[in-house]
């Protein structure tokens, strides 16, 4: 049980050209804004239409091109959540979530059920404009699950709300999609997807990235690329010495490595967070000129740059963050442990005037 998707479709700046299974599991789409995620939610939903290709749902063919199917959104049994919710402002909460089944025989018991799944019943009354942003949401899931859909589509769930509900409804909707089947997830917050996804599809442009289980994702990106895109902003370029060795040349440090180092390295990274306080005579480790403390709520974002004997100083300022809970008292050194570098490989391929961020 899955929902395949391979699709080509022509864009202003970029053509989408995807092609991706969900195995039956949350998916993340992980991408700036305007590379086409909202594009590839909607083909799907039946909203906009492919150029080509096929999409099939648990062995249903909901679009294939070839062969001349194009199911109505109505016929796909895919629900889709738009990032404005798209309730009608002149429904109450009630006939909201009533509209989509209201001409099935038991369409007033299943929309009962979802608002009472859904903690609405106190609000079945109100009209959207006197629901917060919180309700709205919950409104908008309840309307979109009450038609019992195959597979679920999230566009950016959580950008419309403040922080304390961002974090209480990312809570809910963990639990959720745990028993939804197919979903997939678009969000350019590589936190959510993390938390929500199993596996990832790093995108951009209208094309794949990366694409494989959120873990490997994060702790081995494989493209340049696909690492800035998942949240790593430390990068020098590099070349391979040994097996397990590699020059840094924009920090002036060889590195040693835990993964083996292919021979088409271009680049090698470490998040942020990864970075330790060291001695000099720690294996990895680097001497620093930092430049500016920055105090967050939890955490200190400390930027510095490299500073050895040899007199290569990075070119740009890296970043260390580094918890309040520790002591991060101006040390001259810190060190990249060696299971935590990202050996990187710049993608050739990419169209770098074609972003959109």
């Amino acid at each position: 049980m899955s929902l395949s998707v391979r699709i080509k479709k022509r864009l202003g700046l970029f053509d989408i050209d995807l092609d991706f299974e969900t195995e039956n599991k949350s998916l993340g789409i992980l991408g700036p804004s305007g590379c086409g995620k909202s594009m590839t939610l909607k083909c799907i939903a039946g909203i906009e239409t492919p150029d080509e290709g096929r999409i099939v749902l648990n062995g249903r063919v909901l679009f294939d091109s070839q062969q001349h199917i194009n199911l109505a959104p109505g016929l796909r049994r895919v629900g889709y959540l738009f990032q404005n919710y798209a309730l009608f402002p002149n429904m109450t909460v009630a006939e909201n979530i009533m509209l989509p089944v209201k001409h099935l025989a038991n369409g007033k018991r299943l929309a009962a059920d979802m608002i009472e799944r859904f903690g609405l019943y106190e609000l079945r009354q109100n009209y959207p404009a006197r629901l917060s942003g919180g309700e709205k949401q919950r409104v908008a899931l309840a309307r979109m699950l009450v038609c019992q859909p195959e597979a679920v589509l999230f566009d950016e769930p959580l950008s419309a709300l403040d922080t304390h509900l961002h974090d209480q409804v990312q809570l809910e909707l963990c639990k959720m999609i745990k028993g939804l089947g197919d979903v997939i997830i678009v969000t350019h917050n590589r936190d959510e997807a993390f938390r929500m996804c199993s596996r990832l599809l790093v995108m951009e442009s209208g094309r794949s990235l990366a694409l494989s289980c959120r873990e490997k994702l994060f702790y081995d990106p494989g493209s340049l690329r696909a690492a800035e895109l998942t949240g790593c902003d430390n990068f020098s370029r590099a070349s391979r010495i040994a097996k397990n060795s590699v020059l840094a040349l924009d920090w002036g440090i060889t590195l040693e490595t835990d993964s083996e180092v292919e021979e088409d390295i271009t680049h090698v990274g470490i998040r942020s967070h990864d970075l330790l306080a060291a001695g000099k005579d720690c294996k990895n480790s680097i001497k620093i000129r930092i430049l500016e403390k920055i105090e967050t709520t939890f955490d200190w974002h400390i930027r510095f740059v490299t500073d050895d004997n040899s007199g290569i100083e990075s070119k740009q300022p890296m970043t260390w963050i580094v918890s309040k809970l520790l002591d991060c008292s101006s040390p001259d050194y810190l060190r990249m442990p060696t299971k935590s570098l990202l050996l990187l490989k710049e993608d050739k391929n990419e169209d770098k005037n074609s972003r959109r961020e």
